[in-house]
């Protein structure tokens, strides 16, 4: 059992750090828009998870996030994805939700 917890350590000191800032970013803000979400306009007898894109989506279209919002929230979305799924990143993706992300986030968490 050592020798597994070993090979799992390596592993993930092989991701590339900026990889494993994305899918924080990523992690984060689906907690949040999940909270906004579950407290305003979610379904909460579906015992399937809603996905994050409709959360979002049903979000804005209820007017509980707006535009300044929705369009910067769906690009990061698919950039994180991008990083999660080990495909390549351009500087300007990674500037981009490195300069939005803390904002959006923060302004996420004040509308619990």
């Amino acid at each position: 059992v050592q020798g597994k917890n070993k090979l799992e350590d390596d592993q993930i000191k092989n991701v590339p750090e900026l990889n494993m800032y994305l899918f924080s970013v990523r992690y984060k803000i689906e907690i949040e828009i999940r909270k906004i979400w579950e407290n305003s306009i979610g379904n909460h007898n579906l015992k399937k998870k809603t996905p994050l894109f409709q959360m979002l989506r049903e979000l804005f279209a209820n007017d509980y996030i707006d535009i300044n919002l929705y369009e910067p929230h769906k690009e990061i979305l698919a950039i994180t994805s991008l990083g999660i799924h080990g495909e390549k990143i351009s500087d300007i993706q990674s500037s981009f939700v490195k300069d939005i992300a803390p904002r959006l986030i923060a302004t996420l968490e004040e509308k619990k």
